[in-house]
């Protein structure tokens, strides 16, 4: 492990990744041009059903009535999930429906 910029910076997003809840924005700035760079607040403690959720959009499926049915919750319940899983970043309207964003896929391994 160097000193270097890089690894103190992923350490820092690691740091961010794991208190999340004390993040309001995660940004690298490059040395360079000083360019910012926008960085997902992930964090590692997404709920079963989040995770369940996540993978049934990765599949394609779209329907909150299905996604409902296989969480086994209430649409109202996966509606709420839905928009918590859109704030944190993991997925985006699409053209037909919601889609996982790549911090979805990360955080659903």
């Amino acid at each position: 492990m160097s000193g270097g910029r890089k690894p103190q910076a992923f350490g820092a997003l690691f740091g961010a990744y794991a208190r999340n809840d004390m993040v309001q924005r995660v940004v690298y700035v490059t040395e360079e041009d000083s360019f910012m760079i926008d960085f997902p607040v992930l964090s590692f403690n997404l709920s079963e059903t989040k995770k369940l959720i996540l993978e049934e959009i990765q599949k394609g499926v779209s329907s909150v009535t299905k996604i409902a049915a296989t969480a086994g919750i209430s649409k109202g319940m996966t509606y709420n999930h839905l928009r918590k899983l859109k704030a944190m970043g993991y997925i985006a309207d699409g053209e037909s429906g919601y889609i996982i964003t790549d911090a979805g896929r990360i955080a659903s391994i």
